[in-house]
């Protein structure tokens, strides 16, 4: 049996490349991509994204769909493809529960139901019961065949299949000096017509599994997808009307956060110390000029004590009555890891930070930004 997965996606940028394959060196070995230009995407609908019919060029997809009525066509920039082949003997034999799982999925894909968490699990197991033996054996063998597939495909994540085009990007942009181009993540390629990594998964040619991989939902959705308090609403319509500066601090954490979000790690972090040292900074020189110094005399002083650990500890303590380091002990010792091991190489060197390193110096950035706003004698950390 001849196992075959196909990883879709569209590109938010184009890359001016000649279509064809190309072949990409990874740790584990060689990599091909393929990359298409001119491909149309086939909907049900002009205004749905993210779950398309077929994904071809437009010749192929009028033929596919004769009736013009019955499909809207979506032109597609750069589309990358991975094709993954394996080849197995036997399947792997579904339990019991693997058969539920499967009945319960035909019915969330199939909106075959009103009901959720237990309550569908016993639509299924009532589903199940009553199959009759051919019907029961289909499914087994359909199930058999999804689990082999998972099994056999199991390193082949989305995840993998992006650090492969992400190699492909990163030499583009240096190669030809493309700026238009970037670094890819889930929230890029989830805000595509195709919504996301489509992958197409077959056993000798018979269709096993299509779904598309999002990541987190915001990208794809195409109206309001939260409603905020009205008067968050009104705040919001009256810092517009006064013409107020946004929040330094806030819009430093939320700009470092949206980088996160979009892959681009060296920068959430960099976004992040700008926030903390801008909130220590401003702390002292609310608390410099309240002891009677002019602004211009908080500007010199601060000047004159630049190292963040003498301002967090010795002028936090003289100036605002507590030291922020031992006012916050355990996450102090994080962020001072952070800066020693990160946060320092990121801006003086080509240090590429992993996904969960970048949350946590992010995370713990604004949390010691946020306390230092906030500390004053008396009150007790986090």
């Amino acid at each position: 049996m001849r196992f075959v997965r196909k990883q879709i996606v569209e590109l938010p940028f184009i890359l001016n490349l000649p279509k064809g394959n190309y072949e990409v060196k990874m740790p584990e070995g060689l990599r091909i991509l393929r990359v298409h230009h001119g491909l149309y995407a086939a909907s049900a609908s002009a205004f749905e994204y993210g779950s398309s019919l077929a994904v071809a060029t437009e010749k192929i997809v009028r033929d596919s769909f004769p009736d013009p009525a019955a499909v809207s066509l979506h032109q597609l920039r750069t589309v990358v493809e991975r094709v993954v082949t394996a080849e197995m003997a036997s399947l792997l034999l579904p339990k019991d529960s693997d058969l539920l799982d499967e009945v319960s999925r035909d019915l969330i894909r199939g909106r075959d139901h009103i009901k959720a968490g237990n309550e569908l699990k016993a639509e299924a197991a009532d589903r199940l019961a009553q199959m009759s033996v051919a019907d029961r054996e289909a499914l087994s063998h359909r199930t058999a065949l999804r689990l082999t597939a998972r099994e056999v495909f199991r390193a082949q994540t989305s995840e993998h299949f992006l650090l492969i085009l992400n190699s492909l990007v990163r030499h583009y942009m240096v190669t030809v000096d493309d700026f238009f181009a970037e670094k890819l993540a889930l929230h890029h390629v989830a805000s595509t017509t195709l919504g996301g990594i489509h992958e197409v998964t077959h056993c000798d040619d018979l269709l096993i599994d299509s779904v598309t991989t999002v990541g987190k939902l915001p990208p794809i959705m195409r109206q309001p997808w939260f409603e905020h308090e009205s008067a968050k609403v009104e705040s919001f319509r009256n810092a517009l009307k006064s013409g107020q500066p946004t929040d330094a601090i806030a819009l430093l954490a939320i700009r470092a956060r949206g980088l996160l979000e979009r892959g681009a790690y060296r920068s959430a972090i960099v976004e992040a110390a700008a926030a903390l040292e801008t909130a220590i900074v401003r702390r002292l020189m609310i608390g410099l000029i309240a002891q009677g110094r002019t602004q211009d005399e908080a500007i010199a002083y601060l000047h004159e004590n630049q190292r963040f650990s003498d301002r967090c500890k010795t002028l936090f303590q003289s100036v605002i009555g507590i030291s922020l380091a031992a006012h916050e002990p355990i996450l102090w010792e994080r962020v001072v890891g952070h800066r020693d091991r990160l946060r320092h190489k990121v801006v003086h060197s080509d240090e590429e930070p992993s996904a969960k390193e970048a949350t946590a110096v992010v995370e713990d950035f604004i949390a010691l930004a946020r306390s230092a706003q906030s500390v004053s004698p008396g009150t007790t950390g986090s």
